[in-house]
């Protein structure tokens, strides 16, 4: 048995050098925690990349239960437990057909205005104080508000869009863990979005929820815990993913003067950027599943039923499929990462997190050219958290 490795709190606040020694010796590494936990830890993009589209790779043990019912409390599992992050096929196809028909590229685009004031705000409240935290005041800030308008919450909600959140992240874990205060904050959401849903149902409007009640596959509709765990998934993904690309990405610039410059003088780059923060600063760091057969990778014999976590946050920093891949470079072209996943799970919510990344760093950059660090960088902390790569905090003045 060897040392904790997705259970070692250090590793999960500061995993790039263990994660390169790992890749450095072999692509595939079969793991047993203290725990007793057992699994295929995937380092190298390649075999990453093949196995995340792999279709014989599931989110469910083959003949167990859902992996949901086993780590999550009854509670949280009723908000998120029947997702189409949570299915495999053909649950899978048909809950993703029915969410994309609502959450349509256009719907998203449509939000860009609505993102920008949000922005806009946000930095007009801070700007006179001449600091914020720029987790708090303003990466949380502006998903919550964004998510909570595409849903068609009332203002006075938005608040509870974050606690939901929380239960979500406090949850994952490899085992299940008591926690009365969670699990209130879960039940409060299906309790809140089956009052929203029935609203809906009556009287519809253009927001999401209305549009998903009104959404139908082959005579097929979402029932009710299908229907909570899709929002519960929407509030989770569209709220870390972006919060943590801005504190993330904002970290990096901020510690590097020379990619700040370069972007303040030439913000066409930005986009260019975003990627680069989502290849080396992603705010998913694994994907765990299982094997539904026997499958050979890389000298290896996946068995069935074993669990494999293929580790993005590796996989993007693979020398062997990125050039000076521990540098940061902005104008770094084509860089093919695996920050929203790969295959039939790949983030549906990618185009939303992109516009308001795109958005944010803009506007930043522009209206707050003296950005800077505003506490030691030492003092900037990591939450620990196995699937998550996320700031608790970054003080910044400008």
């Amino acid at each position: 048995m060897q040392a904790a490795l997705i259970t070692n709190p250090r590793f999960l606040v500061e995993p790039f050098a263990e994660l390169e020694r790992l890749r450095a010796a072999g692509p595939l590494h079969h793991i047993e925690e203290p725990t007793g936990l057992r699994f295929w830890l995937v380092t190298r993009f390649a075999e990453a990349s093949q196995l995340l589209k792999d279709r014989r790779i599931v989110v469910h043990r083959p003949g167990g239960q859902r992996i949901s019912a086993v780590t999550l409390s009854p509670d949280v599992d009723r908000m998120i437990g029947r997702s189409m992050l949570a299915s495999d096929p053909p649950d899978h196809s048909r809950l993703r057909s029915l969410v994309s028909k609502a959450f349509t590229p256009r719907f998203v685009e449509e939000l860009r205005p609505r993102i920008q004031r949000l922005v806009d705000e946000l930095i007009d409240a801070a700007e006179p104080r001449g600091r914020m935290d720029l987790i708090n005041d303003f990466a949380f800030t502006l998903p919550i508000v964004v998510i909570a308008d595409m849903m068609g919450l009332p203002a006075q909600d938005r608040h509870r869009v974050r606690l939901w959140s929380e239960a979500i992240t406090e949850s994952m874990s490899t085992q299940y863990e008591e926690n009365p205060a969670r699990d209130a904050k879960a039940r409060d959401f299906v309790d809140y979005m089956r009052a929203l849903i029935d609203e809906k149902r009556r009287s519809p409007g253009e927001d999401l929820v209305s549009k998903l009640t009104q959404a139908e596959e082959g005579g097929s509709r979402l029932d009710e815990h299908e229907f909570l765990s899709m929002i519960g998934l929407l509030i989770f993904a569209g709220h870390e993913t972006t919060a943590n690309l801005i504190g993330n990405g904002m970290l990096a610039l901020l510690t590097q003067p020379e990619a700040l410059a370069r972007l303040q003088r030439e913000p066409a780059l930005i986009p260019s950027a975003i990627e680069e923060f989502l290849r080396m600063f992603g705010p998913v760091t694994v994907a765990p599943r299982f094997a539904a057969e026997d499958i050979a990778v890389a000298g290896e014999t996946i068995r069935q039923g074993d669990m494999v976590i293929i580790s993005l946050a590796s996989a993007d920093r693979d020398e062997r499929q990125f050039s000076h891949a521990q540098t940061l470079d902005v104008t770094r072209e084509s860089a093919r990462h695996l920050a929203f996943g790969q295959g039939i799970h790949f983030c549906l919510g990618a185009q939303l997190a992109r516009i308001e990344a795109d958005v944010a760093f803009t506007t930043l950059l522009r209206r707050l050219p003296g950005l800077r660090l505003d506490a030691p960088l030492e003092a900037v902390q990591w939450r620990a958290n196995m699937i998550l790569r996320g700031l608790q905090r970054l003080p910044v003045a400008f």
